[in-house]
C-alpha cells in the first residue's frame, strides 16, 4: 500500500484515531436517505397524506390518532397466520403491515392514488417489511386471478370496489362500515356467501362511529379466525353473534 493510501486509511480508522473518528459525526446511511425521501414525498402530497401518520411511520412510535389505534386494535383480534391478505383502501398500508406482524404470509394492498402507492412502498424499505405489496388498484390482480383468504375493506372504498374484493377472498372478509349503514342489509346485499358475522370493535373518533365487521364462509372459518383470549374489548361474543339466511 503507497504512503498516501497508508495515510487515508489512518484517517479514517478509529482505533487508530479515535478523536477525529468521533469529530467526523455519525456517517449517512441508506436508511438516512430514505427518510429524508419519504418526508419529501409526504410533503409534496399533503393533501392527501397526513403527517402526522407519517412521523408515527418512521418513529415506530403509539398512532396519531385515537381512530387508526382503534383499527389496528380490532384488526389484533384475527390470527392470521399463514394467511394471504387483501387490504383495499390502503392508504399508507398501516393495517397491511399490521396483518403481517400478525403473521399473515403476504398481504396485497390497493390504493387509487399513485403517489400513495409510491409512498407505502418506500415506508416497507424503511422499515424493513417483507411479504406486503402495494398497487394502484385491483386490475392488476384480478388479471392475475390472485386469491385471498382475508379482505380487508375500508370505509372509504366504493360498493363496487368492495364487490371486487368480496370476490377475491376465499374465506372471510373485513368491512369498515359506518354507523349509519344497516350492517345486516348490506351484508347480504355484498357478500351473500359470507353469511357468519362477528364485530371486531369500531373506532368512535371519526365523524360518525365506524365498526369494522368480520364475515367469514361458515362457522368454522369465523371461530379459527377470531381471537377473544387477549383482547378485552367491547364486542359481543360469538355466540351472540348472529346468521343472515
Amino acid at each position: 500500500m503507497s504512503t498516501d493510501a497508508l495515510s487515508a486509511v489512518r484517517r479514517v480508522d478509529p482505533e487508530r484515531e479515535p478523536v477525529a473518528a468521533a469529530d467526523a459525526g455519525p456517517w449517512p446511511t441508506v436508511r438516512d436517505d430514505l427518510r429524508t425521501l419519504i418526508r419529501a414525498a409526504a410533503r409534496a402530497e399533503r393533501s392527501t397524506v397526513d403527517a402526522a401518520t407519517v412521523d408515527w411511520l418512521l418513529d415506530h412510535e403509539n398512532p396519531p390518532d385515537a381512530a387508526l389505534a382503534d383499527r389496528i386494535a380490532c384488526l389484533e383480534r384475527l390470527r392470521l397466520d399463514g394467511a394471504s391478505v387483501l387490504e383495499v383502501g390502503s392508504v399508507l398500508g398501516e393495517l397491511s403491515r399490521t396483518a403481517r406482524t400478525l403473521g399473515a404470509e403476504v398481504v396485497d394492498g390497493v390504493q387509487l392514488e399513485p403517489a400513495l402507492v409510491r409512498l407505502s412502498g418506500l415506508v416497507n424499505a424503511y422499515r424493513h417489511v417483507s411479504r406486503v405489496s402495494f398497487h394502484q388498484g385491483l386490475d392488476d390482480l384480478e388479471a392475475r386471478r390472485e386469491r385471498y383468504d382475508v379482505a380487508i375493506v375500508s370505509v372509504t372504498v366504493t360498493v363496487q370496489e368492495t364487490i371486487r374484493a368480496v370476490e377475491l377472498a376465499d374465506r372471510a372478509v373485513v368491512l369498515e362500515l359506518t354507523g349509519a349503514v344497516e350492517p345486516s342489509a348490506l351484508c347480504e346485499a355484498l357478500a351473500p356467501g359470507l353469511p357468519r358475522t362477528a364485530t371486531l370493535g369500531e373506532a368512535s373518533d371519526r365523524g360518525e362511529p365506524t365498526v369494522m365487521l368480520l364475515l367469514a364462509r361458515d362457522e368454522d372459518t369465523l371461530l379459527e379466525l377470531v381471537s377473544d383470549a387477549s383482547h378485552e374489548r367491547a364486542a359481543p361474543p360469538l355466540e351472540q353473534e348472529v346468521e343472515h339466511p
